[in-house]
């Protein structure tokens, strides 16, 4: 017989010393506050006898019945004698009244040495339970004790099995720390495999990633690949870092830095126009400014940027339009929506001739035939409104005469208003 102890305090139907069966080969029994069971072994039965397990009639031991078993049982089944209940060497599993060197796949040796079934998604296991498999068939891979379709979380791909990554990994292609595909802390990004609070001084972040800046910068933005600082003896243009500032472009002091020149400068050695070394068009003049007044082509005039810039479409010559003077050339009711003229559309420049002839200039643009309303023609140009403030003004073309008489459209009839040309902006 056997003996196992049970805490016995606490249950006040048992009294010391009492017993009790618990099934038909164990007795229990109360002492000091504890339970002492007593589980009995059956004696082997006699050579060419075998006992009737089927027929125990509520004994512990089946009778010994005469019977010749097989030569692996130690016992077996009276009316089969081939399928064992016990085998005679206890090295063995006994498995569907077989005894075998080892359970099949999907099953396991549990007590007695009986061969029991594994979890369904097992090929094999060391207890029936979930999380207990050793070996997962061809299509499932090992992970901590289960069968998976695929890798979680945590885990990577290590032949047929699932091996946990580095506990900052929450993806990893190995064990090791700086071998992440992504973090399992939120905000952390990675750099070199390794999952960091923040990117070190030569990378920048890329979503979760910090990558390293590139091989000509000193040090690059935070968040992309522009150089903010250069290597000794280059300089930074427009995020790149260069042996030389192009042309339009120079360099400021020892900063590194490259900064345009005045744009109608070539190339410059400060950020004034007075300063071009190089112009547009031709030299610079002795104080060194570009004047590149008399350089611009047919349809162009210069800006105050001292640059040609194209006038109007089908205007041959114009000028920029004073800033002070930024006003309607014509007040032009639009209750005709036949009429194309828009009047109160601000330009930029002033039109004197046109390239294609039968057309006559108003404002910025030229017009087919004849003036618009509520303007008229004088010489070659059509003249609206505000030429007093226009004639005073130094910019104004010196060709322009003063015409005599204005008339503005209201309502689909004209009204006779100040002599003054007109502008169309």
């Amino acid at each position: 017989m056997s003996a196992m102890d049970e805490e016995c305090e606490g249950r006040p139907s048992l009294e010391d010393g009492e017993t009790w069966d618990v099934d038909p080969c164990t007795v229990c029994q109360c002492e000091r506050g504890k339970v002492t069971c007593y589980h009995q072994t059956c004696p082997t039965c006699p050579k060419d006898t075998a006992r009737d397990s089927q027929n125990a009639d509520g004994q512990c031991c089946a009778p010994c019945l005469p019977v010749r078993c097989g030569p692996d049982c130690s016992s077996c089944i009276p009316s089969r004698p081939d399928y064992c209940t016990g085998c005679t060497d206890k090295g063995r599993q006994l498995q569907d009244g077989q005894c075998v060197t080892q359970c099949r796949d999907g099953m396991f040796s549990g007590r007695d040495h009986v061969c029991q079934a594994c979890d369904s998604r097992c090929r094999t296991c060391f207890d029936q339970y979930e999380g207990s498999c050793l070996t997962c068939p061809p299509s499932l891979l090992l992970q901590a004790g289960q069968c998976v379709r695929q890798c979680g979380p945590g885990y990577f791909r290590k032949g047929e099995t699932c091996s946990e990554c580095h506990v900052t990994c929450n993806t990893c292609s190995g064990y090791r720390q700086d071998q992440c595909l992504t973090c399992s802390v939120a905000g952390q990004v990675m750099t070199r495999g390794r999952c960091v609070d923040s990117c070190g001084p030569d990378f920048y972040r890329q979503r979760d990633t910090c990558v390293e800046c590139p091989a000509y910068c000193a040090r690059c933005q935070p968040d992309s690949d522009q150089c903010v600082a250069c290597p000794l003896g280059q300089f930074l243009h427009k995020g790149q870092c260069v042996q030389a500032c192009p042309r339009g472009w120079f360099s400021v002091g020892r900063s590194g830095l490259c900064q345009a020149c005045h744009p109608s400068c070539v190339q410059c050695d400060s950020l004034r126009a007075e300063n071009c070394t190089v112009c547009q068009h031709g030299g610079p003049t002795p104080e060194g400014r570009c004047d590149n007044r008399h350089r611009c082509d047919i349809g162009q005039y210069l800006t105050e940027d001292l640059l040609c810039a194209d006038c109007d479409t089908g205007c041959s010559r114009c000028q920029a339009d004073p800033s002070d003077l930024r006003d309607p050339g014509i007040t032009h009711d639009r209750d005709d929506a036949s009429d194309p003229i828009d009047l109160h559309n601000p330009r930029s420049t002033l039109c004197f001739e046109c390239l294609e002839s039968g057309h006559v200039p108003f404002g910025a643009r030229c017009y087919r035939g004849e003036c618009p309303p509520g303007s008229y023609l004088r010489g070659t140009v059509c003249y609206g409104e505000l030429y007093t403030r226009y004639r005073n003004n130094k910019r104004f073309h010196d060709s322009l005469e003063e015409p005599k008489s204005i008339f503005k459209r209201t309502n689909k009839h004209f009204k006779k208003r100040s002599q003054i040309p007109s502008i169309r902006r």
